[in-house]
């Protein structure tokens, strides 16, 4: 009966941290994020880093203040 509990208790925990690690694998950050089609979020996934796409979420930094000016070559979020 210890026995058993105890390999139910792993199996549980090792399904839970399966689940966990493949749900932080697929986490798409513009989940959280209201941009206003397709298009703006493929240029944002184009040209922002993963750390200026949690810059920009954080601060909610609307997409209509560097949608038009992402694709300039000198283009800074951080100074948007």
């Amino acid at each position: 009966m210890k026995k058993g509990s105890i390999a139910l208790i792993i199996s549980v925990t090792v399904i839970f941290f399966s689940a966990f690690s493949f749900m932080n694998y697929n986490f798409d950050p513009l989940s959280r994020y209201p941009y206003q089609n397709e298009e703006h979020r493929r240029l944002i996934k184009q040209y922002l880093s993963d750390e200026e796409i949690e810059y920009i979420i954080e601060y909610s930094i609307a997409p209509s203040l560097f949608i038009d000016f992402i694709k300039d070559s000198d283009f800074n979020i951080y100074h948007a």
